[in-house]
């Protein structure tokens, strides 16, 4: 399971440990039991969740630590060192199914949640919001300095910038609806944002 047990258990682990701002995640190797994810645990490896990762780096350097984790699982139970562990109950968190209220962006939170927010969705599902009625998703997000109203364009020129609640969020790329995924500049270069539009 991607997540350290008994946090996160569920369908979208990830997604959920990037949003919600932990520090660390990683795999744990349990025995499965008819409940939820929440059978002993017999191995763990822990990652740190780096300040810059998406939803797709992380999975990606899970998916490797999975199979060191299951590989040193095997070597465990050869030497009969594989001691099944209880989960805590009392600490049991859930990470349920990801759904397109859930990726909405809220730009009202601080700089740095509404940049969690994005990479916890970055590449799939994306997160999105609107701006002028039209759908937009986001990825690449991180705190950057600027203020304004909530969700306003700042800056699209170095960089796409746009306020939150506290602070402001440098987006590196966008997906208008039934567009391909796009550096920010070059779309709004092409009429796609301009400083003082809101996002919604």
């Amino acid at each position: 399971h991607a997540s350290l047990l008994p946090r996160y258990r569920g369908a979208a682990p990830i997604n959920w440990a990037i949003r919600e701002g932990h520090s660390e995640t990683g795999i744990t190797i349990m025995r499965m039991e008819p409940g939820m994810d929440s059978g002993p645990i017999l191995h763990r490896i822990s990652t740190p969740i780096e300040p810059t990762d998406t939803a797709g780096t992380l999975t990606r350097r899970l998916a490797g630590l999975g199979a060191d984790a299951l590989v040193e699982s095997l070597a465990l139970l050869q030497m009969g060192r594989l001691v099944p562990v209880p989960q805590d109950e009392s600490l049991a968190t859930y990470a349920p199914k990801i759904d397109r209220r859930t990726t909405r962006v809220n730009w009202g939170g601080d700089a740095t949640s509404v940049s969690r927010d994005i990479r916890a969705f970055d590449p799939e599902p994306g997160g999105w919001s609107t701006l002028q009625g039209a759908e937009i998703k986001l990825f690449g997000a991180r705190p950057a300095e600027g203020s304004g109203r909530v969700g306003e364009v700042l800056n699209t020129e170095p960089a796409f910038t746009v306020a939150t609640g506290a602070g402001a969020v440098e987006i590196a790329e966008v997906q208008p609806s039934g567009k391909s995924r796009m550096p920010a500049t070059a779309w709004s270069r092409g009429r796609g944002a301009a400083p003082g539009q809101v996002f919604e």
